[in-house]
């Protein structure tokens, strides 16, 4: 997980799926996963019972392994892999594509995305008999949404550094290296909220007084935010650096 670190400047300067044969139809659903913010788990399984002994399995045209067991129609949707599921990590919100093919000659293919960090488990279908040959094609249900994330816990803001402004005025100097857009919101002695892009620094007058200080990148899960107090003196001119670490 990333989080946003602080380092003070030194006088602030420095499925739709397509089914291959008409007769094997799939059945995607969808499951929670490991946390990541840039891929996903695509894992393939089958709940055909008979007509093949074993199914070789390919995703984004790279072999992924070989199916020699199925699946029960009730078997809750996962992507940890065994004799009777295979499972690839693809890179989350693209489109990848999968094809199957058994020992008998029967052959899947299909299209599905994976959002971040979530799982999603194509089963490969045979008909309502399971055996496949059957031409009586099984409908595909919605996917279930993948459960929320919990939120990240806040890291604590270190305490600025501060030196005299040889103009006498009260600043704040910001750096954002998060490589994201930043917003910092103050709130105590007055209210400020900045935004900032990537690789820009910016000074701003500020009231003296004391402050709670909240710092977050926009736009992007999976970064936990900064959030603290600092204190500016009359006179003062003080600055935090933003990166990630």
């Amino acid at each position: 997980m990333w989080r946003i670190a602080a380092v003070l400047p030194t006088l602030l300067l420095a499925l739709f799926v397509s089914a291959c044969g008409g007769d094997t139809p799939t059945t995607p659903s969808t499951t929670g996963g490991s946390a990541s913010s840039t891929t996903g788990t695509l894992a393939i399984s089958t709940t055909a019972s008979a007509g093949w002994s074993t199914i070789d399995v390919m995703v984004d045209g790279a072999r992924i392994g070989t199916l020699t067991q199925y699946l029960s129609n009730d078997t809750p949707a996962s992507c940890a892999p065994n004799n009777a599921r295979v499972a690839a990590t693809v890179r989350a919100g693209a489109s990848h594509t999968f094809f199957a093919r058994s020992d008998k000659g029967t052959t899947w293919n299909g299209t599905t995305t994976v959002s971040a960090g979530g799982c999603v488990e194509q089963r490969l279908n045979c008909g309502p008999s399971g055996a496949c040959g059957s031409t009586v094609p099984m409908p595909v249900p919605n996917p279930i949404p993948a459960p929320a994330p919990a939120p990240s816990p806040s890291v604590p803001l270190p305490q600025a550094t501060c030196s005299t402004n040889s103009n006498g005025a009260t600043t704040w100097m910001i750096r954002n290296d998060t490589g994201y857009t930043l917003q910092v919101d103050f709130t105590g002695a007055a209210a400020y909220t900045i935004t900032l892009a990537s690789g820009v620094s910016q000074t701003y007058n500020f009231a003296p007084g004391r402050y709670t200080e909240n710092a977050h990148v926009v736009g992007v899960t999976g970064i936990v935010p900064w959030s603290g107090q600092q204190t500016i003196l009359s006179g003062q001119a003080c600055g935090q650096r933003y990166y990630l670490q």
